[in-house]
């Protein structure tokens, strides 16, 4: 198991940061990426965007390709939403 340089087993993956985490970008990920199926809700309705997918791996990837795992690959839901729908603050401090 890969520690980090801190020694601390961070991966997201506890009950109370489901739902915590989120992206905000200009279209929505792949959902059905096998990195992250079924881990992504989003909030809105928007087009796949390869670089919201790419964003989304980076946060959250389960290491299925050891080389993309992701920083919070264990967390069980990642929040997309689509930033030009001109809603990012409201969305935000909700």
């Amino acid at each position: 198991m890969d520690r980090g340089s801190t020694g601390l087993n961070l991966d997201g993956a506890a009950n109370n940061v489901k739902g915590k985490l989120g992206l905000w970008d200009g279209g929505s990920p792949l959902l059905t990426h096998v990195e992250f199926a079924g881990r992504i809700l989003q909030n809105d309705n928007a087009d796949i965007s390869d670089h919201s997918t790419h964003v989304a791996g980076t946060m959250i990837a389960k290491g299925i390709n050891p080389a993309a795992k992701g920083m919070a690959n264990g967390i069980q839901q990642l929040i997309a939403y689509d930033m030009l729908n001109n809603s990012d603050i409201e969305e935000m401090m909700a």
